[in-house]
């Protein structure tokens, strides 16, 4: 199978240094600059659209994708309606290391650390999937 063109863009991000706190994921080198927008990846705030993009999908029962970790907010959801089985995909490494040390449903999770785009036309079908990824663009998916 072959490889989808990962953006440099996103190699670039995940090699960023990032830091969670109560409310954002952040990368850190933004934090406290007037880029304070270009430092958010994820933000609590969003839980009522991920709601809505999880209700939506009906996940009960059914094998779903997720591209794309964060704060696992989606994730927890995702969960919390009873998939038959859960893949998520995520390339950074702090992100990684997050989901494996403290993310608490990680058992029920089968965990691909790497680029969507390196694995996609090799891990089989799904019922639904979320694309929730920073930086990507959902058309670069439906290109496929």
């Amino acid at each position: 199978m072959s490889r989808l063109p990962v953006h440099i863009e996103n190699i670039k991000f995940s090699r960023q240094e990032l830091e969670y706190l109560d409310d954002y994921l952040v990368i850190k080198k933004y934090k406290n600059s007037t880029r304070k927008s270009s430092a958010m990846v994820m933000e609590r705030w969003e839980e009522p659209i991920m709601r809505k993009h999880v209700d939506l999908l009906n996940v009960k029962d059914k094998d779903v994708l997720e591209l794309g970790f964060g704060m696992g907010i989606s994730t927890t959801m995702i969960q919390e309606g009873q998939p038959k089985s859960h893949t998520v995909i995520e390339c950074h490494p702090q992100v990684i290391n997050y989901f494996m040390t403290t993310y608490e449903h990680r058992d029920n999770i089968k965990l691909i650390p790497d680029f969507w785009q390196n694995v996609i036309n090799s891990i089989g079908k799904f019922d639904c999937i979320l694309f929730d990824t920073y930086l990507d663009k959902p058309e670069q998916f439906f290109e496929l």
